[in-house]
Order: C-alpha cells, then sequence, then structure tokens
C-alpha cells in the first residue's frame, strides 16, 4: 500500500530534481565565484611573498593621492632596491635568493608601521606607503627600517649582509 498516489510521486520526484538542480546551480555559483576571488588575488598580489603587487600598490597609492573628500593627508613612498640579488642567486641558487625576498619582505611587514602598505613590485623591487608629516619624518622612518632589513639574513647556513637602495617621494611635495 503505497501512501501517495501516481500525481503526488510525480510531484515530489520533480521537486526533488528541482531542489537538486537549485543546490547544484548554487554550488557551482559559489565554487565560480571563489574562483574569480582567488583570480583577483593573484591578479594582486606577488606569489613569491604574497605581499600586494605593482598593480594593487599603484591603484592604492592613486586613490590615496586622489581623494578628494579631505584636506590631502601627508604621506610616502619609500622603495627599497635590493642591491646584489642577481650575484646572490648566481652563487647560491634562485631558491636562496627567493628567500631573502620572502624574509625581506616580511621584515619590512613587521616593522613598517601599523598603517603602512608594503608592497612587492617587481624583482628586487618592494615599496611602502605610510603616514609622513614631513622629510625629516619619512627619513626616519627609512632609518628605522634600514636598521631592521641590514641585520643578516641567515640562508644557506651561512648569514648574509644584504642591503638596499631606498628612495623617498612625498605627497602632497613631490
Amino acid at each position: 500500500t503505497n501512501a501517495f498516489g501516481e500525481d503526488e510521486v510525480a510531484l515530489l520526484t520533480d521537486s526533488a530534481d528541482d531542489l537538486a538542480f537549485g543546490i547544484s546551480t548554487l554550488r557551482t555559483r559559489n565554487e565560480q565565484q571563489r574562483v574569480q576571488a582567488e583570480i583577483n588575488r593573484m591578479l594582486r598580489h606577488d606569489s613569491l611573498t604574497g605581499l600586494p603587487n605593482a598593480i594593487e600598490f599603484q591603484e592604492v597609492l592613486t586613490a590615496k593621492v586622489a581623494d578628494t573628500n579631505s584636506l590631502p593627508v601627508p604621506l610616502a613612498a619609500l622603495q627599497f632596491n635590493i642591491e646584489r640579488l642577481s650575484e646572490i642567486n648566481d652563487a647560491l641558487g634562485f631558491n636562496n635568493g627567493d628567500q631573502i625576498l620572502r624574509d625581506f619582505g616580511k621584515r619590512l611587514q613587521r616593522h613598517a608601521p601599523e598603517s603602512a602598505y608594503v608592497a612587492r613590485l617587481r624583482g628586487d623591487e618592494f615599496a611602502i606607503i605610510a603616514p609622513a608629516k614631513d622629510i625629516d619624518s619619512a627619513l626616519a622612518l627609512a632609518d628605522e627600517l634600514e636598521m631592521h632589513i641590514s641585520r643578516p639574513f641567515q640562508v644557506a647556513d651561512i648569514e648574509l649582509d644584504v642591503s638596499a637602495r631606498i628612495g623617498i617621494a612625498l605627497f602632497p611635495e613631490h
């Protein structure tokens, strides 16, 4: 003895099929959104260090400079170029050079002000956007960061001294 008639069984079967299709569609849409978010993250972040890349850095800097809703907030853009990275790559291999890049980025992130924005632009170039009311505060920040990045890096069971050239541009002055 069947509790449901043929019409009711057909309706329940159709409803179950519709529900299964709806769930499948939601899962597909969620997966597409997840994949799209991951693609966007990959487009805007450096795969080696996980830091924002040059595209993201440029957009953030442009937005900070173009903010016309308030008085200009003074800031400094600091660019760091690791010196002799190609020599390190040649002598110790790219894996060790990559480790220096990762560690360099971590040091910048760890020691930059909390409100700073740290990025890896390309190759051996990193950059920071940070509040700076004048050249003296920007130089003080550069000196502070240089103290941390000039400590030896542990690579291939040796300590390497790594230095970087630092350039500074101020907004709104420059």
